[in-house]
């Protein structure tokens, strides 16, 4: 399956309950979490961007810089993101995402079909997972606006916008590795 749209992994965030840059942790045999994601997430889609305050990967990827590099929030990356695409839907994911699989972005992806403009963000049973997101690059402004009056939390652009929600029933896929037990668990599952 390939979407024909680019996909943006975020991997900018500040990391505090890992201790340390999760995004450039190693996992399995790469030499990072960030180019576990790129490898995997690549082939699916149209072009591969990391957003990121900064090159801290040495130029191996294109990368989407924050414009507010003082500011951690994915509402910051959000707004830098979409602003660099047009007429697009954008599929951002976190980089400590590594379990969602093309058969949850396909569900993401046909559900964009019928709601243009939107964010289309995936629910389990326990939670919403707005950093496993398709975006319309036309909330560009909305979250450009938002992110300028400190208004941080995505959910209030998902409630602005309309977002839609697409039900799984599986929460394993939209697991997180925020804390080191969590990364270490999985990082040697895969070796």
């Amino acid at each position: 399956m390939y979407f024909p749209i680019p996909c943006v992994i975020l991997a900018g965030g500040k990391s505090s309950r890992m201790g340390q840059d999760k995004s450039l942790l190693p996992f399995g045999k790469y030499p990072t979490l960030t180019h576990f994601q790129a490898s995997r997430l690549a082939p699916l889609f149209a072009s591969l961007h990391v957003s990121a305050k900064e090159d801290k990967f040495n130029g191996q990827f294109p990368l989407i810089l924050d414009k507010n590099s003082d500011t951690f929030s994915p509402m910051v990356a959000l707004a830098s993101i979409l602003e660099q695409f047009h007429d697009s839907y954008v599929f951002c994911i976190s980089v400590d995402a590594p379990f969602v699989n093309k058969e949850q972005i396909k569900a993401l992806w046909q559900a964009s079909k019928d709601f243009p403009n939107r964010a289309i963000v995936p629910k389990d049973p326990n939670t919403r997972h707005p950093l496993c997101a398709l975006y319309h690059s036309s909330l560009a402004p909305m979250a450009k606006k938002l992110a300028d009056k400190n208004n941080h939390k995505l959910g209030i652009l998902l409630q602005e916008c309309g977002a839609i929600y697409v039900d799984f029933q599986d929460e394993k896929p939209f697991t997180n590795l925020n804390h080191p037990y969590e990364y270490e668990a999985h990082a040697k599952a895969l070796d």
